[in-house]
């Protein structure tokens, strides 16, 4: 199969189908006099009905793409283009982050325009400790069939130890947005974050502002940044992790929900704040200036406020913010560009950092 149906796409299966049957026709995965698998054949690989199979053809026909012949088959017509060069499964979680959905698309770009099939394929989780990645659970089942077709590079968004060992399994070689390399064989490389590029941009924006007190607020105990640095900058340091022992893998309104409770409970008059805070995710930060809105409290002038945040997706607030700034744009730029050069020539990528670069009194409006 050139591609998987994915039902978490939001996208009509029937659409899905014919889309993924049409590109694999014009770029050359079908060529011109290729019999296609018959409609059990695709039936069973992309695991839909007969009922959705059976307008898809119709459509392609019409359209002139294939051609049935009797006692042969149904046979591509497409143009005489071979612009195909292979097929790349995205294997992602189904919690729509930006940053990982920005960078899904960005490498589908680059990759299709290449010649390369993407197929992206969502990993459900089904429960375990998010603090403990080994215990986490996932359905497998659609990644499982999507790696069963041949399949040139895997490139997983995500670190979940579960997900890697079952793409190694398949001996199909595969690249890490997170996570380091080469922890798994069969892995070609990892695009991983250095914590520490914003850490300067931070510890000068503390000494200007003469910064004595600092809460930094985290979803886990793993997410921390910083601290041994920040704890010798800051005469008072508080470490408050939301979820200090174990819990489910949490949805993004969850999570804004989550630090609103949090900061308005314990921070509710002037009084109450520290010099600072930093938080070490952008959703985690919108909950908590909405709590900080609520209670009458002005950032950059009451209190100065350091977030992670993504490019294209800063958190709404009107006054003044500091930025730990990720570009997934420009980071799914230089993976692509690694990936074609290894599917091109054999060259493995090893590591790729992505850095954040920290922003002073940015603002969102």
């Amino acid at each position: 199969m050139p591609f998987q149906v994915d039902r978490n796409l939001g996208v009509n299966v029937e659409t899905q189908v014919t889309d993924g049957l049409r590109e694999a026709i014009l770029t050359g995965f079908y060529k011109p006099g290729d019999v296609l698998p018959t409609i059990l054949e695709f039936k069973r690989g992309l695991h839909v009905s007969l009922r959705v199979l059976l307008p898809a053809f119709r459509t392609l026909k019409r359209e002139g793409l294939i051609v049935p012949r009797r006692s042969v088959g149904t046979v591509a017509a497409g143009p005489k283009t071979n612009v195909f060069h292979g097929r790349v499964v995205i294997v992602k979680s189904d919690n729509p982050y930006f940053y990982d959905t920005v960078m899904e698309n960005a490498l589908t770009r680059r990759l299709n325009a290449a010649g390369y099939v993407v197929s992206s394929v969502s990993a459900i989780p089904l429960g375990g400790r998010m603090d403990d990645p080994e215990k986490e659970r996932f359905d497998i089942r659609q990644l499982s069939a999507a790696l069963r077709q041949k399949t040139s590079l895997s490139v997983i968004i995500g670190t979940a130890p579960p997900l890697v060992r079952a793409v190694a399994a398949t001996g199909i070689p595969f690249f890490t947005i997170g996570g380091t390399w080469p922890a798994t064989p069969g892995g070609i490389g990892s695009a991983s974050v250095d914590p520490g590029s914003g850490l300067p941009g931070v510890l000068g924006r503390l000494r200007e502002r003469n910064v004595r007190s600092l809460v930094q607020i985290a979803v886990q105990q793993a997410d921390l940044m910083y601290s041994g640095a920040l704890r010798g900058a800051c005469g008072s340091y508080e470490e408050l992790v939301c979820f200090p022992t174990h819990f489910e893998r949490l949805a993004l309104d969850a999570t804004v929900r989550m630090a609103y409770d949090i900061v308005r409970g314990r921070y509710r008059t002037k009084a109450d704040l520290p010099d600072a805070f930093l938080f070490t995710d952008d959703y985690l930060a919108r909950g908590a200036l909405l709590a900080l809105i609520a209670a009458g409290i002005r950032t950059g002038r009451d209190v100065l406020v350091i977030t992670i945040a993504n490019k294209g997706n800063l958190p709404v607030h009107s006054d003044p913010i500091d930025l730990l700034l990720y570009d997934p744009a420009r980071d799914a730029d230089a993976i692509a560009g690694a990936l074609i050069a290894y599917l091109d020539t054999g060259a493995a990528p090893g590591t790729i950092t992505r850095e954040n670069t920290f922003v002073a009194g940015e603002s969102s409006d």
